[in-house]
């Protein structure tokens, strides 16, 4: 392959890739959509570190979420 082509990764790759990725189960404080699904205070999601992080700068949920 010349070097200025790239390859791009199978989909089915990217989705093991994105299945590997630590997800962590917290519980919603405030209404918040998720996966495109509007959810209520008390639902429980799972989400990755990041999104996680962000979700307690909002204050969507608890700042002291355990680990799962």
């Amino acid at each position: 392959m010349p070097k200025d082509e790239t390859t791009v990764a199978p989909a089915a790759a990217i989705e093991t890739a994105e299945r590997a990725t630590p997800r962590f189960e917290v519980e919603l404080i405030k209404p918040h959509t998720h996966a495109r699904e509007d959810l209520l205070p008390g639902a429980k999601i799972k989400v990755t570190a990041e999104q996680r992080t962000w979700l307690k700068s909002l204050g969507v949920i608890a700042g002291d979420t355990p680990e799962k």
